[in-house]
């Protein structure tokens, strides 16, 4: 199942992140002592919304301590966006950024994913 979301990556043209998670993989398959585990219906979230989401640049991705998968983004400001794929339709969205000579920005949202990106795409770097 989680290989199926890695190759949607791949052929989606978003290699670099499926290399990512791919090793990522074999590392716990490969490290009893690993503690870290993947959610797969989370994994296919994110792979589907990262597809279908080309514009945005590559983030760095990984699982939180439940094994939700997270999408980050370095953004103005110092700040970050992070989108924790929470099922196969709602996300976690969390932007902070102190931008220069405006209001901080700290938002903390959950809604569906295609809602994030209307509300909150425009704070994620482009290619």
């Amino acid at each position: 199942m989680m290989i199926d979301a890695i190759e949607q990556m791949r052929i989606g043209g978003r290699q670099l992140v499926a290399d990512e998670i791919a090793e990522l993989l074999h590392s716990i398959r490969e490290d009893p002592e690993e503690d870290e585990d993947i959610q797969p219906d989370s994994l296919r979230a994110m792979a589907r919304f990262l597809v279908e989401h080309q514009e945005y640049a590559d983030p760095l991705t990984g699982p939180d301590p439940n094994g939700i998968m997270q999408a980050e983004w370095r953004i103005f400001g110092d700040g970050l966006v992070v989108m924790a794929f929470l099922d196969g339709e709602h996300v976690r969205c969390i932007a902070q950024a102190e931008p220069p000579d405006e209001t901080a920005l700290n938002v903390s949202d959950e809604l569906p994913a295609r809602q994030a990106a209307e509300k909150y795409g425009r704070l994620i770097p482009r290619w």
